[in-house]
Formats: C-alpha cells, sequence, structure tokens
C-alpha cells in the first residue's frame, strides 16, 4: 500500500477512503485490467478477417498487455490466496472471457482449414498458457524486446495450431 500512495503521491489513510483493505484495491485494479484487456481484444482487430490473422491480433495483444503489467500479474500472483471469494470468482470469470473469446477464434479456424484443432478449448488453454506465462519468465532484455517476444510467440500459436499459410505478423 506504501508503495502505491507513494506512485500516487497520496497518503496511505487517503487511499483507504476508497478501499477497505489492500486485497479491495488489488482486486479493482485486475478488475479495471482485464476489462481494459477484453476490450482491446473485443475490437475490430480480433473480430474480423481470417481467423489465423484474428489469432496473431489476439496473441499479440494478450503478450504484450501480460509484459506491460507484470508487474501487477506478480503482485496477485502472491496476493490471490487472500482475496475473498467473490472477488476471485469475478476476477476468474473476466479470464473467461479471454478464454471464450480465443476458443471461438479458434474454432472458426479450425471449420474454415486453417488450423487443425480436434479441442478449441484445450487449444486456447494452451495458447493463453504462453501468453500469460511470459509474464513470470520476461525480464526485458535488450536482445529481446517485448514485441520481439510476442512475435514469436505469434509464429509458435500459428505453427501449434497446424498453420501452413503465411499469416502477417
Amino acid at each position: 500500500m506504501e508503495a502505491i500512495a507513494d506512485q500516487m503521491s497520496m497518503t496511505k489513510p487517503f487511499i483507504y477512503q476508497f478501499f477497505p483493505n489492500k486485497h479491495a484495491l488489488l482486486a479493482a485494479i485486475c478488475d479495471r485490467e482485464l476489462r481494459d484487456s477484453l476490450s482491446m481484444l473485443n475490437a475490430p482487430l480480433t473480430d474480423d478477417g481470417p481467423p489465423e490473422q484474428r489469432l496473431v491480433n489476439f496473441v499479440r495483444i494478450a503478450t504484450l498487455r501480460n509484459i506491460e503489467n507484470r508487474g501487477l500479474w506478480s503482485l496477485m500472483s502472491v496476493e490471490e490466496k487472500h482475496l475473498p471469494k467473490e472477488m476471485l470468482s469475478d476476477i476468474r470469470a473476466l479470464e473467461m472471457q479471454f478464454h471464450k473469446r480465443l476458443t471461438a477464434i479458434i474454432e472458426a479456424g479450425a471449420k474454415s482449414g486453417a488450423f487443425v484443432a480436434a479441442h478449441p478449448e484445450l487449444a486456447s488453454r494452451a495458447v493463453m498458457g504462453m501468453t500469460q506465462w511470459v509474464r513470470r519468465w520476461y525480464k526485458g532484455t535488450a536482445d529481446t524486446s517485448p514485441q520481439d517476444v510476442a512475435d514469436e510467440l505469434c509464429v509458435l500459436s500459428l505453427r501449434m495450431l497446424g498453420y501452413q499459410g503465411n499469416a502477417a505478423l
């Protein structure tokens, strides 16, 4: 809480006027980030075009957002066991929307023949796992930019789904 107060140039008592405890603040921050990310993923970038391009756009957005917010998600992984069940349930429901969105893209790709995916929901979880795990291992080195990582995960996602064409990265 002290770090947040310092970052916002506020006092902890001021923040506690709006949030009863640090877990409520953390849940609110996570909720906002997930909603912002969902808004980006529901944009035309992942609604229009062939499934392979929609997948690339989804993976790129998800990867870059996870890299950008890796500090928040690291904190969340440590603190989530302390969140009230209803807060954690709300966060999990938002995360499920990502899964459903990606599953729909993979299903469309399988239907069109662009992807080989007997189990689109499982494939979705695998792709999401790649984009989420990046926040644990990426450290921001000079030789590998966030964009480089996102591009590589796009290629790996397409390969994993058996895509044989040339999707624009």
